[in-house]
């Protein structure tokens, strides 16, 4: 996986909430949470800017070629925490994705927001 691509796309979500970019960002890590539920129509890429474009393609890359771990334990991983699940059904919630649990199905997480560091080459 590349981390810092990963890393850069989870913080457009974060940093930008609301944006076409946070969206189409949520949209990809979604579709590679949980692809049966959340389908990613691959024209919404089109959306991004060129370096956020080239994040995604390295996150769906990397996600392609058998992956180790799914796409929120890479997170989770990547920052010691164990709630990116959570994160992942909240966002999707929040942006009204097709594919989401009801709210009462929503478990809270603290901080609601989370910017990451990326890692140094």
């Amino acid at each position: 996986m590349d981390a810092n691509a990963l890393i850069r796309l989870w913080n457009i979500t974060q940093l930008h909430p609301g944006t076409s970019g946070a969206e189409v960002a949520i949209r990809v890590l979604l579709s590679l949470y949980n692809g049966p539920r959340f389908k990613l129509d691959m024209t919404e890429l089109r959306r991004l800017d060129a370096d956020n474009l080239k994040d995604a393609i390295a996150v769906i890359h990397a996600d392609a070629r058998r992956p180790v771990r799914e796409i929120h334990q890479w997170l989770n991983t990547l920052t010691g925490r164990v709630d990116f699940g959570h994160r992942f059904e909240n966002l999707a919630y929040e942006y009204k994705i097709r594919g989401r649990c009801k709210r009462d199905g929503l478990r809270a997480v603290e901080p609601e927001s989370i910017f990451i560091e990326t890692k140094s080459d």
